[in-house]
């Protein structure tokens, strides 16, 4: 048989697998949109969901939150799930599908955006939370309690209920108090620890990231 001939078939294989890589990516691709669909994906949004998808059932602890964890250096060993302006309702499926393909540690930092007025509705909030605890009951599922903006620095400190962040931690304190939950309880935090009212100078969001993925941290001054 010719070298010609003898390709032909290896030629076709490899057109399959092709192929199956092609159509395995779309798929994967297209159960990321419909996984945050509640968030109104765009194009960076599906790739970190798909890319979540692919890791989360290596990674030893995985941390799904908003811009604050996006923003945020990823620690060695952890996996950061970061999508900007999201909400608990927002990110609902999204948890739930990360807790069922991995058993490892997950901790949820969301809350801050619930507090925008014009996401502000306090039971569905609530509501989220509660699915969320149950699709992901383990020992070691952590919800942060929700760190609050700093209303006098501009441009966004103002755009968030200061109400609303004590009112949506109250619950969460609720979850752990029932033993749904472990709570990473928010510290005592300096003045300017935010550069724009929400989003944490580096030091800060450093240290935010360590207690996120490990449980502890002493922030920076």
């Amino acid at each position: 048989m010719s070298p010609v001939a003898m390709n032909v078939p290896l030629r076709k294989f490899l057109n399959l697998v092709g192929w199956l890589v092609v159509s395995l990516a779309a798929l994967v691709l297209a159960f990321s949109a419909w996984i945050i669909l509640p968030f109104r994906p765009g194009l960076a949004e599906v790739l970190t969901t798909a890319e979540t998808l692919l890791r989360a059932p290596f990674a030893a602890t995985t941390v799904i939150g908003d811009s604050r964890i996006e923003l945020a250096d990823e620690p060695q060993g952890a996996l950061f799930a970061g999508y900007p302006s999201a909400t608990s309702r927002d990110l609902e499926r999204l948890s739930g599908v990360v807790c069922a393909i991995s058993s490892a540690r997950v901790t949820i930092a969301l809350g801050i955006n619930d507090t925008k007025p014009d996401e502000l509705d306090l039971a569905a909030t609530r509501g989220a939370f509660d699915r969320i605890a149950d699709q992901c009951a383990r020992p070691d599922l952590r919800f942060a309690e929700v760190w609050p903006a700093e209303p006098d620095v501009e441009p966004a400190g103002a755009n968030y209920d200061i109400e609303a962040v004590a009112e949506i931690t109250a619950h969460l304190r609720e979850l752990a108090a029932q033993g749904r939950v472990q709570l990473i309880a928010a510290p005592d935090l300096p003045s300017g620890f935010t550069h724009d009212g929400v989003h944490f100078v580096p030091g800060v969001s450093r240290d935010y990231a360590r207690m996120l993925a490990f449980g502890s941290a002493t922030l920076a001054d």
